[in-house]
């Protein structure tokens, strides 16, 4: 009887994780529209320094977005780590923080990186590499 709970949950839990997926999907597909159409529509889109930050801000926005997506897809660690790193690479480019809060940040990035390379499995294992859906009795 608990393993047919169990089983229940976890595939209540791919629904919602499949109709949160698709959901941000949509969404990325909506802002990415968005803001091709203020490009050519909105007077003075292109002028300036703010043209730039906020650019900047919303392609890497959806960067993040779409590494999120992966890693609801996918279920992996390689995928987790992916997105920490483009969220924390988000937040170097955006910020306007000092240089020691910058550097901490650079440092995380350089030590994602490094246990992404060094620590996890080479090849891919798969969606029961972070959440398992039986135990093995």
């Amino acid at each position: 009887m608990h393993h047919r709970i169990r089983h229940f949950l976890d595939q209540v839990l791919h629904l919602l994780e499949a109709i949160l997926a698709t959901v941000t999907t949509a969404v990325l597909i909506g802002v990415v529209c968005y803001e091709v159409f203020k490009m050519f529509t909105a007077p003075g889109y292109f002028v300036g320094e703010a043209f730039l930050n906020g650019f900047l801000h919303t392609i890497i926005t959806i960067v993040v977005g779409i590494e999120f997506v992966e890693m609801l897809v996918k279920r992996t660690a390689h995928s987790a780590v992916d997105v920490l790193i483009m969220a924390t690479a988000r937040h170097i480019v955006i910020s306007d923080e000092g240089f020691v809060a910058h550097l901490v940040q650079i440092i995380c990035v350089v030590l994602l990186f490094a246990a992404q390379k060094y620590l996890l499995p080479k090849k891919e294992v798969g969606e029961d590499e972070i959440l398992p859906e039986k135990e093995k009795v």
